[in-house]
């Protein structure tokens, strides 16, 4: 679609899609857990990367502020320490390079699938 599709729908969409996948069932509880990890650091990036930075307190907290159309709010507050993003950063890198273990074995899964089906086919 032309249409954002949202981080959880696509969360749903892939958890659902690996259910019918017997040739990859074996990544399926890696790819259950990275989902779950990343649900938590996706709202802390989304407010920080969409969000309008509203600024810094004497305390170092920086308040980042977003609508919240859903809810009827025309915007939500939210703060954060240094350390918690700098945290959240961390663990972003973290689920990305297990993301990409679990993508590379995705990958790998299919093309072996694809070429036993080239050589009966053949």
């Amino acid at each position: 679609t032309d249409f954002p599709v949202s981080f959880s729908k696509k969360c749903i969409e892939l958890k659902e899609s690996l259910k019918g996948e017997a040739m990859l069932a074996h990544v399926r509880p890696t790819v259950v857990s990275v989902i779950s990890k990343a649900k938590p650091l996706h709202a802390i990036r989304t407010i920080i990367v969409h969000g309008q930075f509203e600024g810094t307190s004497l305390k170092g907290v920086l308040t980042f502020r977003m609508s919240d159309q859903k809810r009827g709010f025309a915007g939500v507050s939210k703060r954060f320490s240094f350390d918690a993003i700098n945290d959240a950063s961390a663990r972003i890198a973290a689920l990305h390079a297990e993301m990409s273990a679990v993508t590379s074995e995705v990958w790998r899964t299919c093309a072996e699938y694809n070429a036993k089906i080239s050589k009966a086919a053949s």
